[in-house]
């Protein structure tokens, strides 16, 4: 799980960037670096990857439709991310940014319990509300932009996004 762990070095790297664009853009490459470790444990991903450029989101709901949520929350942050990249700075606050390398450490840690789990028993785990490795409904850690020690798993950013939006 060495590519998880490079995962998680990027996230607390983004973290740490005074940047608010940089940090945004950190932490969107964090995320799919983690999404790209999950695709990586599906045969049909791995052989998806290697015929071609693919979006990682689009993917990773095909072949983890468990993941559909994250795939889902991180493919709407797509097109901000690209904006800033191409040089919107602006549009980002230092919220959406710290925002987004708590989700990517968020997802990251449910993608790690997803691992485990899938590594444990040799095959590809559900992981959702009736499982008990994940749910929708997991809460997010005030003022923690690390994700750790967080209760939260897959799915939890679209949740709590859907939450902050009708406060």
């Amino acid at each position: 799980m060495s590519d998880l762990a490079d995962a998680r070095h990027a996230i607390l790297e983004a973290e740490l960037i005074e940047s608010v664009a940089e940090r945004y853009l950190a932490a969107h490459l964090a995320a799919q670096r983690v999404a790209l470790v999950v695709l990586s444990a599906h045969a049909g991903a791995r052989k998806r990857l290697r015929s071609g450029p693919a979006d990682p989101w689009t993917l990773l709901a095909r072949v983890a439709p468990e993941c559909g949520e994250w795939a889902a929350y991180f493919s709407a942050t797509q097109p901000k991310r690209l904006a800033v990249a191409a040089g919107a700075r602006s549009i980002v606050s230092g919220r959406e940014a710290d925002d987004l390398v708590r989700d990517a450490a968020n997802f990251h840690a449910a993608a790690a319990r997803y691992l485990r789990v899938h590594h444990a028993i040799g095959s590809t785990p559900p992981i959702g509300p009736t499982s008990g490795i994940g749910s929708a409904s997991g809460s997010r850690r005030s003022g923690s932009t690390s994700g750790v020690g967080s209760t939260s798993a897959i799915g939890s950013a679209a949740a709590s996004r859907r939450g902050a939006k009708g406060a």
